[in-house]
C-alpha cells in the first residue's frame, strides 16, 4: 500500500524521482515493473503499477456503462492519456510535457501515496487544493465525514 506525503522536484529532462519508500513498494507487492501513468481525479496524475491498473480497468468495464455519454467520455479521458512506463536506474518516471501541462506541473512536485496507487500533482496545485477543500462545505473533521459515508466501514 502507498502511503506518504513526499515533495521533490522535476528534472531539465522532465523527469521526478519516485521517493524509495513508495519504490520498495512497489517491488515487494508487486510481480510487473510496468507501471501506467494517466490522469488522475482532481488535477494529478495517477501512477498505478499494472496489477493494479488491470483491477481498475475491470472495475470500469463492470461499472461503466458505454451507452451513456458521461461514462464513455470518463473512459476515453482515462484510456487514452495512459501510458506504460517503467522506473529508470536512479528510481525516476519521465513525465511528458502533455502530462505535465495537464495538470499544471512545472518545477516543484508532491508526491503522495493514495493506497493502490502513486499521486504526482504540482506541489502549488496541490497547497490550493487543500485550501480550498477546507475551506469548502466540507469544513468538518475526518471523524464528522466518515460518519457521513454511509459505505465506509472498517
Amino acid at each position: 500500500m502507498f502511503i506518504g506525503e513526499f515533495e521533490t522536484t522535476l528534472d531539465s529532462k522532465g523527469r521526478v524521482v519516485i521517493p524509495v519508500r513508495m519504490r520498495e513498494v512497489l517491488s515487494s507487492e508487486y510481480q510487473d515493473d510496468l507501471l501506467i501513468l494517466t490522469h488522475g481525479l482532481d488535477q494529478c496524475l495517477a501512477l498505478y503499477p499494472y496489477e493494479e491498473w488491470q483491477r481498475v480497468a475491470v472495475a470500469f468495464k463492470q461499472k461503466l456503462p458505454i451507452y451513456t455519454r458521461n461514462a464513455r467520455w470518463m473512459q476515453r479521458q482515462f484510456y487514452r492519456n495512459a501510458l506504460e512506463s517503467r522506473l529508470d536506474g536512479q528510481g525516476r518516471i519521465l513525465i511528458p510535457p502533455k502530462h505535465r501541462q495537464a495538470v499544471g506541473i512545472q518545477k516543484d512536485v508532491t508526491i503522495t501515496g493514495c493506497h493502490n496507487r502513486i499521486e504526482i500533482w504540482s506541489h502549488e496545485i496541490l497547497e490550493s487544493y487543500d485550501q480550498e477543500f477546507e475551506r469548502s462545505q466540507f469544513e468538518e473533521s475526518l471523524e464528522e465525514l466518515a460518519d457521513r459515508i454511509d459505505n465506509l466501514h472498517f
